[in-house]
């Protein structure tokens, strides 16, 4: 079921990346012949996020082997470096597990 899901998230996401292409492609058309360049703006805009979903799900669809979907574990050491290295340690993890959390991981 999970891997059923994982597949379909896939899918579901490469329909609406060309959905979007599509659509804005007919809209940028629309606004060259109107001569609109608030909509072609608009239009640049919304390519550009496009682009930016297109190079998550190409690293996502890199990332998709046999072992690629399994948790992991990440342990940060202060070492022995006293107050200032466990500060350190503290910042580092506390910055990986905003990363994590922003990719959804």
């Amino acid at each position: 079921m999970q891997e059923r899901n994982s597949l379909d998230t896939r899918i579901n996401g490469l329909l609406g990346l060309s959905r979007e292409l599509s659509d804005n492609l007919e809209l940028a058309e629309l606004a060259e012949a109107e001569g609109d360049s608030d909509t072609l703006e608009e239009v640049a805009r919304s390519l550009d996020t496009a682009k930016k979903d297109a190079a998550r799900q190409q690293l996502e669809a890199l990332l998709s082997g046999e072992a690629d979907a399994n948790d992991t574990y990440l342990e940060v050491h202060a070492g022995a470096g006293g107050t200032d290295s466990k500060d350190g340690g503290n910042r580092l993890l506390r910055l990986y597990t905003h990363w994590f959390d922003r990719r959804k991981f």
